[in-house]
């Protein structure tokens, strides 16, 4: 985790584009990948809010990268992206 030393610093002065960047109900959060895992962070007043830490290629990181709530399994059965993440070909 040596590498989210430099998150605050980098988002004191704007250098963000190392780090993956989407918006979400009006917020922009950040993710950094560390070894196996992905940070979910955002930028906030007193400094910085870690929102996750999920293990990479894990049902829960596409979920949560996805705008998805774990219990909307009917809405994921229709994402193409899902059943690719999967190596299925689609609903049977």
């Amino acid at each position: 985790m040596s590498r989210f030393d430099e998150v605050p610093k980098d988002l004191a002065t704007d250098n963000t584009a190392k780090y993956g960047r989407f918006s979400r109900q009006g917020r922009h959060l950040y993710r950094l990948r560390e070894g196996d895992y992905r940070i979910y962070f955002e930028r906030a007043e007193a400094g910085i809010v870690v929102h996750r830490v999920l293990s990479k290629n894990t049902l829960k990181d596409f979920l949560f990268r996805s705008k998805l709530d774990a219990g909307e399994e009917t809405e994921l059965e229709e994402r193409p992206e899902f059943w690719k993440m999967i190596g299925d070909t689609g609903k049977k």
